[in-house]
């Protein structure tokens, strides 16, 4: 899971605590006109209008509600934006997960053993030492 989608986890798992347990707020976020994306996008587009680099969890949740809340969102804060979101907290992996990493880094492992036997038993090439001509004793 990159940073994106964790980020985009943590507020949609955030807006579905709240929805069960602030009953007005459960409407709100079954609008079929609001999306988490977008949600997302609203966020992003006010930290940089904003002009900080980052907030504390708190401050995002609010943009998260300030968007499901508002009728008319501005539209110029809900476009796509090109940018990395970090987190301070790691997503927490399942046991599915982490067998499936294991996995693929043995499978990785695996191969990366195999190009080095192949690349070893490949025949060498024999390269021919030069010439040298040789000073002859009797002529």
């Amino acid at each position: 899971m990159n940073a994106t989608e964790f980020f985009k986890k943590r507020v949609g798992d955030f807006l579905q605590v709240l929805a069960n347990t602030k009953e007005d707020f459960a409407p709100k976020l079954a609008n079929e006109k609001k999306s988490l994306d977008e949600c997302c996008n609203f966020i992003m587009n006010s930290v940089k209008q904003m002009n900080v680099a980052g907030l504390d969890d708190e401050d995002v949740y609010a943009l998260a509600v300030e968007y499901y809340e508002s009728d008319n969102p501005d539209p110029k804060l809900l476009k796509s934006v090109k940018c990395t979101v970090v987190s301070n907290q790691r997503p927490e992996l399942t046991e599915e997960d982490k067998a499936a990493l294991e996995q693929k880094a043995k499978d990785d492992y695996y191969a990366e053993c195999l190009a080095k036997q192949r690349e070893g038993n490949k025949p060498k090439k024999r390269t021919q030492a030069p010439q040298v001509e040789q000073p002859s004793l009797f002529g």
